[in-house]
């Protein structure tokens, strides 16, 4: 007879747990905030491939990561989609029953009204699991500054660095990264934001409350209808770029100015996200 103890049972439990954290991504520089603090790696959401994007002729969503990322871009640019981020806003559900609490479509498992950062030199996300092959978007408020067709192919590192117009995010109130993965329908969304300190009063947001791990909500966004180019060029910043580890301690040594003259109460800024009015066809590949 085989008697298992009720804490080893536990361990096992916070072990697998803790394993799931680690099978997939999430953005770390700047780092958002999130219910717990080491955030979720776990898709915010998923996107049904066929009824958004048909499969085209002769292609599929089922086959190997190369070819559904081929058959997505092939769908992708003949479709009314200007940008990952409008066909995300538009078609993801969100994941309601997490561990994490209950996602966005604007920022994921991540808190639209999070500890504001500073900007990085490069945006960073830890890593980008291999197979999942995919484009991926970073935008400041309705601006996008990176956009790539094949993100885990075209950066393999751990972090991934992306390299970001860092000048067209000055004065913005929040950077959210989108990256959709392709390995599999239904497409898996993964969505992180963070609060920008320095937000000047000419950036505009729409409110949209943090996830709790108690209370569901839902959001519902009106998809960006602006239609530009077909590529972008990304700026590539100069410098040194930042690593997480610099940046977290960067920040926790900050003095952050208060709105309020009550020296025991802290001011918490409470920033969102809008649907863009502007976007450029992501369909850059990585030279």
């Amino acid at each position: 007879m085989i008697v298992v103890s009720y804490s080893r049972v536990a361990m096992l439990a916070l072990a697998a747990m803790a394993a799931s954290v680690s099978a997939h991504s999430k953005m770390s520089l700047p780092k958002p905030t999130w219910v717990y603090e080491e955030g979720t790696n776990s898709p915010a959401g998923t996107v049904d491939s066929s009824n958004v994007l048909p499969v085209p002729d002769g292609m599929g969503y089922e086959g190997d990561p190369l070819s559904n990322t081929e058959a997505y871009w092939t769908a992708f640019n003949a479709s009314k989609y200007t940008s990952l981020k409008e066909l995300v806003w538009e078609n993801e559900v969100v994941n309601t029953d997490s561990l994490y609490g209950t996602a966005t479509i604007e920022c994921g498992y991540s808190w639209t009204n999070g500890t504001a950062r500073d900007l990085p030199d490069e945006v960073q996300w830890d890593k980008l699991t291999t197979g999942h092959d995919g484009p991926c978007e970073i935008w400041c408020d309705d601006t996008l500054v990176f956009s790539d067709q094949n993100c885990a192919v075209n950066y393999p590192d751990s972090p991934a660095s992306f390299p970001y117009d860092k000048a067209a995010c000055e004065g913005k109130s929040m950077l959210t990264a989108i990256w959709l993965a392709l390995h599999s329908p239904p497409w898996q969304v993964f969505t992180n934001c963070a609060p920008l300190k320095g937000a000047t009063s000419s950036s505009t947001a729409t409110t949209t409350k943090a996830p709790t791990a108690t209370t569901p909500t839902s959001s519902s966004t009106e998809a960006p209808s602006a239609t530009t180019e077909s590529s972008l060029k990304t700026s590539t910043v100069s410098g040194e770029a930042s690593t997480a580890a610099d940046y977290d301690e960067a920040s926790t040594t900050s003095t952050e100015a208060s709105t309020t003259t009550d020296a025991t109460t802290t001011a918490e800024t409470e920033t969102s996200t809008s649907p863009p009015t502007t976007a450029e066809k992501c369909s850059r590949r990585r030279s």
